[in-house]
C-alpha cells in the first residue's frame, strides 16, 4: 500500500481535497476493458463522504483517466468503523448511502429514501409504500445496502422492509392543474355537456350538435388535424407513423396509443432518436422558474430502468380548478378524451354530467388508486354503482 497522492503524484488538487485524501491509503488498482472503468481500493480510518468521493473521481478523470478512454471509481473500506454499533454508523452515513441509492436507480431513491431508516440490533429496517413496484425492487436494494456494508466496514447485516399504505391528504379543494386546451378543444368546454342534441357513440363521445350532425369521416380529418398541430411543426416522423386511439381499448387509461415497436429505457442510447415507451409515470412535481414558466418534472420507469423527464409550460397554458366540484371537471376531462373515470365518492348532478359528457363512471371504489387501475383492465374492479358524494350531506 502506499499513500494516494504518492499513487498519484500529477494529480493536481487544491488544497482542502489534499487534507482530505492525505491519509487514504491506495491498495490496489483494478481495470475493466469491456466496462471501461478503473477500480482503485482504498482505506481510510475515518468516514469519506460520498460527495468528497465524487469530486476526487472527476478530478482523477480529467487529469489521468480520460487520455486512457476509462472512467476511475474509487472503492473506499473503513476497517476502523466495523465494530462500531449499527445506530452509530448508520447515523454517519445514511445520507450518502441514500444519496447513492437515489444515484443507482432514481425510482429507487424515491421509493424507498423518503422515510428514515431505522436499527434493531444488527438489522437495518426500511419504511417503503406498499405497492408492486417497491415489493418487485426492494431485493435489489436489499442485495445492494449488505453490499454496501461488506465491503465497505467487513459488516455482514440484515435489511428487511417495513410496507406501509401512507395517508393520502383529505383535501376537499386539491391543487389541481391541467394544461390548457387548443382554441376548438375550449369551445367544447364552454358550451359544457348540454349543447349536444344528440346521442353518445360508441366510443363515449358526442357525435351530433343543436345545429346538425357531422358525417364520420370530418370528424375524423379534424381529430388528425387537431393532433398534428399539438405535436408541433417539426415531428414529421411522429405525423407520418400517426397516432391512433383503437375504440374501447382497455389497454389505454388516459391518452392515445400509439404504433411502433416499444424499446426497453435500459436500452435508450444517445441519439436515437424518437421511440415508444411503455411504462408508469412517478412522482411528479412542478415548479415556477423565470420567465413566468413553470418546469414539470416526473420520474418514468418500465421496470428495465428510469428516466427523469422535464416539460416545460407557460404559465398562461396552466388552469387552476380551484377547487371546483365533479360537476365542472366532467367537460375538462371530456376535452381532455377521458372516456372512464375511477373515483370515491361523486355527487348525483356529477354523474348526470359524466353521463352527458360520455364519460363511464365507476364510482365507490377504495384503496390504492393503481390496484384499481389493475383490477379494471382486468375486469374484476369493485365498484357501487350507487355511489354518493360524503361532503354533499345527501
Amino acid at each position: 500500500m502506499e499513500l494516494f497522492f504518492h499513487a498519484f503524484s500529477k494529480l493536481n488538487c487544491n488544497d482542502r481535497i489534499k487534507r482530505e485524501y492525505e491519509d487514504v491509503m491506495v491498495e490496489k488498482i483494478s481495470a475493466s476493458q469491456t466496462k471501461k472503468l478503473v477500480f482503485i481500493y482504498c482505506k481510510r480510518h475515518q468516514f469519506l463522504s460520498y460527495k468528497k468521493i465524487q469530486i476526487m473521481e472527476k478530478e482523477l478523470y480529467k487529469q489521468v483517466f480520460r487520455r486512457l478512454g476509462f472512467r476511475p471509481r474509487l472503492q473506499v473500506s473503513y476497517p476502523d468503523l466495523g465494530d462500531m454499533p449499527l445506530t452509530g454508523l448508520l447515523s454517519q452515513i445514511e445520507d450518502d448511502l441514500k444519496a447513492e441509492i437515489r444515484e443507482r436507480d432514481l425510482v429507487e431513491g424515491l421509493e424507498f429514501c423518503s422515510e428514515p431508516f431505522e436499527v434493531e440490533g444488527d438489522s437495518l429496517y426500511i419504511t417503503c409504500g406498499d405497492s408492486f413496484l417497491t415489493r418487485q425492487r426492494c431485493d435489489g436494494v436489499r442485495e445492494f445496502i449488505q453490499s454496501v456494508f461488506l465491503q465497505r466496514f467487513d459488516r455482514e447485516i440484515t435489511v428487511d422492509f417495513h410496507f406501509k399504505e401512507f395517508e393520502r391528504k383529505k383535501d376537499t379543494k386539491p391543487e389541481t392543474y391541467f394544461v390548457k386546451l387548443n382554441t376548438s378543444d375550449e369551445k367544447k368546454i364552454a358550451e359544457g355537456p348540454g349543447a349536444s342534441a344528440g346521442q353518445v357513440s360508441e366510443k363515449g363521445r358526442k357525435t351530433a350538435s343543436a345545429e346538425g350532425k357531422k358525417d364520420k369521416k370530418e370528424k375524423k380529418e379534424e381529430r388528425q388535424s387537431q393532433r398534428q398541430s399539438r405535436s408541433g411543426a417539426g415531428r414529421t416522423s411522429r405525423q407520418k407513423g400517426g397516432f391512433r386511439r383503437p375504440a374501447n381499448d382497455p389497454e389505454v387509461f388516459y391518452g392515445k396509443n400509439c404504433e411502433g415497436t416499444i424499446i426497453p429505457i435500459r436500452e435508450i442510447q444517445d441519439e436515437i432518436g424518437e421511440v415508444v415507451i411503455d411504462g408508469q409515470i412517478r412522482k411528479v412535481d412542478s415548479r415556477e422558474i423565470k420567465g413566468e414558466k413553470l418546469i414539470v418534472t416526473f420520474a418514468l420507469t418500465d421496470y428495465t430502468d428510469s428516466i427523469l423527464c422535464k416539460v416545460f409550460i407557460k404559465k398562461e397554458q396552466v388552469i387552476d380548478t380551484n377547487g371546483s366540484g365533479h360537476g365542472a371537471l366532467s367537460g375538462l376531462l371530456g376535452g381532455m378524451e377521458v372516456d372512464t373515470l375511477i373515483c370515491g365518492g361523486i355527487g348525483y348532478g356529477a354523474q348526470v354530467a359524466l353521463a352527458e359528457a360520455g364519460i363511464r363512471l365507476y364510482g365507490g371504489v377504495t384503496g390504492n388508486a393503481d390496484d384499481a387501475v389493475r383490477a379494471f383492465l382486468a375486469g374484476d374492479l369493485a365498484y357501487d354503482p350507487e355511489v354518493q358524494c360524503d361532503h354533499h350531506g345527501h
